[in-house]
């Protein structure tokens, strides 16, 4: 599984389409999948950037490797009878039933659709046997949760079969640095370093990195006021979550 953590206009969706492509080249014979936000998404961004690379390709080889191309099935077939297929993973319910090689996600952590719940369904279509199997993702990162979380934790347990690029909207040597700097300017700095700088950071309103045992866990007999109220706040994680209990008195402490 690979990840391309990336700034905005940095090249996430040419280069997630460019993975597509040579995916599709490595794993003759078999089905994957190209699944954006929603269809606009893929017909106004990403299915022109996959036609561009097939055609740098036939010039480059003078060979044309698409042997179908159908909109109405929302399907490419290459000589080599691997096909590309195409959805918007905002019904994501839809996809259960595929049997796929591979598949690319993009700007999945940006999804109204929630990341993780994307990741799974997907994950378990993705079963069929091929040279080069696994999930890609180009995606900007929204805080240090989801996927973005995901692969770190699956990267601090040095899982070889987890890889993520990082870079910047500086690497793009395409973009004018006036645009990215006109960016600084209207964004405020967290959101310019997680979405320009794409750094993932932590969520600013979060139970688990607040919480310490000095300072919460208390040595109080609830039991002693049964007829206060309770304040929970609960942060789901990954693989694990932190809750924390106030009891608030009736003279305003807790």
């Amino acid at each position: 599984h690979r990840y391309f953590m990336a700034g905005r206009g940095a090249g996430k969706s040419w280069t997630l389409c460019l993975d597509v492509l040579l995916r599709a080249l490595a794993n003759p014979g078999v089905p994957g999948a190209l699944l954006g936000r929603t269809e606009r998404d893929l017909s106004r961004n990403l299915l022109p950037f996959l036609s561009e690379h097939l055609r740098v390709l036939e010039a480059a080889t003078g060979v044309s490797y698409v042997q179908r191309y159908s909109r109405a099935d929302q399907v490419i077939e290459l000589r080599n009878g691997a096909t590309i297929h195409w959805r918007g993973y905002e019904r994501v319910d839809k996809l259960r039933g595929q049997n796929l090689a591979w598949v690319a996600l993009d700007e999945v952590c940006w999804s109204e659709t929630d990341p993780l719940t994307v990741w799974e369904t997907v994950a378990a279509t993705v079963r069929l046997p091929c040279p080069a199997p696994g999930m890609a993702v180009a995606s900007s990162p929204n805080g240090l949760r989801g996927i973005t979380r995901l692969f770190n934790e699956r990267q601090q347990e040095k899982d070889p079969q987890w890889w993520v690029t990082c870079c910047t909207s500086y690497d793009n040597p395409f973009l004018g640095r006036d645009v990215i700097e006109s960016w600084r300017r209207a964004m405020s700095e967290r959101r310019f370093a997680q979405e320009v700088l794409a750094k993932a950071l932590r969520p600013s309103s979060v139970v688990f990195t607040e919480f310490d045992t000095s300072r919460h866990i208390i040595d109080h007999d609830w039991r002693q006021h049964p007829g206060c109220r309770w304040v929970f706040g609960i942060d789901w994680g990954v693989s694990r979550a932190a809750a924390l209990a106030i009891q608030v008195l009736n003279d305003g402490r807790w």
